[in-house]
């Protein structure tokens, strides 16, 4: 009820956020995300007190919202560093796991 199936991440990510600030009574210690501020925001491990599998922020989580040990550090790792390892890796032909060929058994 938050937010719509076919959102996209960065709008449901602040939907979330704005929606447990006002829950937890935190709303004027943190204020809300509105359209045109720059946020972060990061993937949540399942099951989590927000039932939710990202929250968005503008300079930190809120520690009220207990989410610290929810967070999904390999999630964020792929995305932020492997992914975009690999595509430029692959533009020298280059690979992150090793491979085997037929031309390394008769090599």
């Amino acid at each position: 009820s938050i937010y719509r199936k076919s959102t996209p991440q960065a709008v449901k990510s602040a939907l979330i956020f704005n929606y447990w600030i006002k829950e937890k009574g935190i709303a004027k210690k943190y204020p809300p995300i509105v359209e045109g501020d720059k946020i972060k925001f990061i993937p949540l491990k399942i099951p989590n007190p927000i039932r939710q599998n990202v929250i968005g922020f503008t300079t930190k989580i809120p520690p009220e919202l207990g989410l610290d040990k929810y967070i999904d550090y390999g999630a964020q790792f792929e995305v932020n560093f492997q992914n975009p390892l690999q595509k430029i890796l692959g533009c020298i032909g280059w690979q992150m796991v090793k491979v085997s060929t037929l031309e390394d058994l008769f090599s």
